[in-house]
């Protein structure tokens, strides 16, 4: 794959008041905690309008409490808006696998692969909508071959054993 990632830290263009509300929706996301992310990012918001990555967390943080015509309004609104943002672009991806729309998502998978340099929190979330969309067409080879890229580039990550699991067949047997 022709992507070049890059490693380097990512640097912080909020306040330090909005750091710290950032800080708390991602952690609050990470623990799935939709309520107590949407609250953290609504005051980051207040602090930072118009920030597309904290917009797109915001949608991210209705779906967890699902509330999915606020979760999509919102996605839909930062995608029209920074229709060349990486993550509104993955927000769109998401939807469209969520309606079922694979052309559709297909359509913006490839615009996202076709970008020739990635961060690698941007190379995760690609991997993941990825997989989620080999997935949604029950196609569990690519799924693992995109996993297996992932796992490559990004050893670390925490998501890799959740898409694991939801790519390995349901045998019973155990994995050693």
């Amino acid at each position: 794959m022709p992507i070049e990632v890059d490693y380097t830290a990512i640097e912080n263009h909020y306040s330090a008041e909005a750091s710290e509300r950032v800080i708390q929706a991602s952690h609050a996301l990470a623990e799935l905690d939709g309520a107590a992310a949407q609250a953290a990012l609504e005051q980051a918001l207040a602090l930072t309008p118009d920030d597309p990555l904290l917009l797109n967390n915001l949608g991210l943080a209705y779906e967890l409490q699902d509330e999915s015509d606020k979760a999509e309004a919102v996605l839909k609104d930062v995608y029209q808006r920074f229709p060349d943002n990486f993550y509104a672009a993955v927000g769109m991806i998401r939807l469209a696998i969520g309606k079922d729309d694979l052309p559709e998502a297909q359509t913006l998978l490839m615009k996202l692969a076709a970008r020739p340099r990635l961060h690698i929190t941007e190379f995760a979330a690609l991997c993941m909508v990825e997989i989620e969309a080999c997935l949604a067409e029950v196609d569990r080879v690519n799924a693992m071959l995109w996993l297996e890229l992932w796992e490559r580039k990004d050893p670390q990550n925490a998501s890799l054993a959740d898409y694991r699991k939801a790519i390995e067949p349901r045998t019973g047997k155990k994995k050693k």
